[in-house]
């Protein structure tokens, strides 16, 4: 099941005769919008991030396809992600354009720092 959201883009969520595994929430899609590459910021959901326990504000890491590292700041709880200076450049890079959907995987944390993986397609 997709939970589409016009701003934010698509959540997957697992169906509910599923048992949990952090593994069924580790990725969420979403949309490339222009009013985000402008500001620079990314929008989690809240359930993608309740889900694999991304509560922290602080440091964030996003790992491109070609070995390519986006650095963040998680601002808020609501999932509020700003990022560096280049995010329409990594985002291309990456084989996104504007209004295409890409996927991000919760990969693991690094000395407390959350990392996701840049896929433009899910499950690569």
């Amino acid at each position: 099941m997709c939970l589409e959201n016009e701003e934010y883009g698509c959540y997957s969520v697992p169906n509910k005769r599923d048992s949990f595994s952090p593994i069924q929430n580790r990725f969420v899609t979403l949309t490339l919008v222009h009013e985000d590459v402008k500001a620079c910021k990314l929008h989690l959901p809240s359930q993608f991030m309740k889900d694999n326990s991304i509560n922290k504000l602080g440091k964030m890491t996003i790992l491109g396809e070609n070995k390519m590292e986006m650095s963040g700041c998680l601002l808020s709880r609501d999932g509020i992600v700003a990022l560096e200076d280049g995010w329409d450049e990594f985002c291309e890079a990456n084989g996104v354009k504007l209004g295409d959907s890409f996927t991000l995987e919760f990969v693991h944390e690094q000395d407390t720092t959350p990392a996701l993986k840049f896929c433009s397609i899910c499950g690569e």
